[in-house]
């Protein structure tokens, strides 16, 4: 997908892929892809969603545009089709920093993946769904599918040092985790705050964690929404 694809994908990553249930090639028209992403940002923490780098290094195809991040633990690449599809490559930021984040956390040399960040990042996704669907490059029913790779015995951790940390490990132990749903534009316009805590729910249960929704819902509010 980019320069960038192949590290990402050497290590642990999400893969996330939003676009209409109904396929239209030329849904819109290639010039005005930039601007209807520009408008379906989200900005609910330190870091946008997806990141789109102000600097330049834009990539362009024939009927899609693109671009990359590479900065710190920020290993990302992304495109968006004039068919309304939206396809995000992240890396997970414990793999590029080295250790474990936050430390004492897990045991050294133990891959992690942060229960906060996992929840954000649904969030993220579900908003962005739901801020897609309302623009030209949207549909009435929106796909959202989200893979995380490369996670053999990968373990969840707290990530948020306020909190206490896990009282057992839980990890998944196969190579990718799939999390995929079509939902209306309707329910994404209401309820994509739910909907994001009921997917993340059912990620961590493939961990062997349950956590209380309430406790989930607690952690969400903490994101900025906007007013």
């Amino acid at each position: 997908m980019s320069t960038l694809s192949g590290p990402i994908r050497a290590k642990g990553y999400w893969h996330i892929n939003v676009r209409p249930a109904e396929y239209l090639g030329g849904r819109v028209t290639y010039s005005s892809l930039r601007s209807i992403l520009d408008r379906c940002v989200v900005q609910l923490r330190g870091w946008d969603f997806p990141h789109i780098d102000r600097r330049g290094g834009d990539q362009r195809g024939n009927t899609w545009i693109g671009g990359q991040t590479d900065w710190d633990q920020y290993k990302e690449a992304w495109r968006f089709y004039q068919s309304g599809q939206f396809v995000y490559q992240l890396g997970i930021h414990e793999d590029w920093i080295g250790g474990t984040f936050p430390p004492n956390r897990l045991t050294p040399g133990v891959a992690g993946i942060g229960v906060g960040d996992v929840l954000f990042r649904i969030t993220e996704t579900y908003e962005f769904a739901s801020r897609l669907s309302v623009t030209e490059a949207g549909g009435d029913e929106m796909h959202i599918a989200i893979d995380i790779r490369n996670l053999v015995g990968r373990r969840l951790y707290v990530d948020d040092i306020n909190r206490m940390p896990m009282d057992h490990d839980y990890s998944f132990s196969e190579p990718a985790l799939h999390w995929k749903v079509t939902v209306s534009r309707a329910a994404l316009a209401g309820t994509s705050r739910d909907l994001a805590v009921d997917a993340a729910s059912e990620v961590f249960a493939r961990f062997g964690w349950h956590p209380p929704r309430a406790m989930l819902l607690e952690q969400q509010s903490q994101l900025r929404w906007p007013k």
